[in-house]
């Protein structure tokens, strides 16, 4: 696995590369949101504010 930078934003493009043929959009971002929440500790709003930034 290989990633770019540490943006979530970024991570957020290696799962959807990976996974756009399984899920939507929709369904990718709350699984994004879930992954988040439990390997960084993130609630949904912190991964929201953070998406650029982190």
């Amino acid at each position: 696995m290989k990633i770019a930078t540490n943006k979530l934003s970024d991570l957020y493009e290696f799962y959807k590369t990976e996974l756009v043929s399984i899920y939507d959009n929709d369904e990718l971002y709350a699984i994004f949101e879930l992954v988040c929440e439990h390997y960084l500790g993130y609630s949904k709003t912190d991964t929201r504010l953070n998406f650029k930034r982190i």
